[in-house]
């Protein structure tokens, strides 16, 4: 079981692809925490797990995910990715009766964003 990191950095056009790598289903804390550790640095900075982005459209349809950014992103003044502003707010969509949404809708990501999408098995593990 598998899954993939979408990378989408902040400095990148709308129009960009984001930068994809394969991952394999962390076995056991050992592989969770190199997981963790890759993804720190990819983000450079601790994670924080972005709110109600839970899907995220890929290839024409609609897959579950989980989106994670730079926990002090916005603090450290890391630029506005736009890429994954708008698709987080596409996500909230389909969050629009829970007041959160409302709220988060009109924030903004900040910094070097990563999707991972995968099967039920690695979006568990996560």
């Amino acid at each position: 079981m598998s899954g993939k990191l979408h990378i989408y950095h902040a400095r990148g056009a709308l129009t960009d692809p984001p930068e994809v790598r394969e991952v394999e289903t962390p076995n056991g804390w050992d592989q969770v925490e190199k997981l963790m550790t890759t993804l720190r640095g990819i983000l450079e900075d601790d994670l924080e797990q972005v709110p109600l982005f839970d899907t995220v459209q890929m290839g024409g349809e609609i897959v579950r995910c989980v989106a994670l950014c730079p926990e002090h992103g916005k603090d450290e003044r890391k630029p506005t990715n736009r890429r994954a502003t708008l698709l987080w707010r596409y996500a909230l969509t389909h969050h629009s009766d829970q007041p959160m949404a409302r709220a988060a809708a009109a924030d903004v990501l900040a910094g070097t964003v990563v999707i991972l999408t995968g099967d039920r098995e690695f979006l568990a593990s996560l």
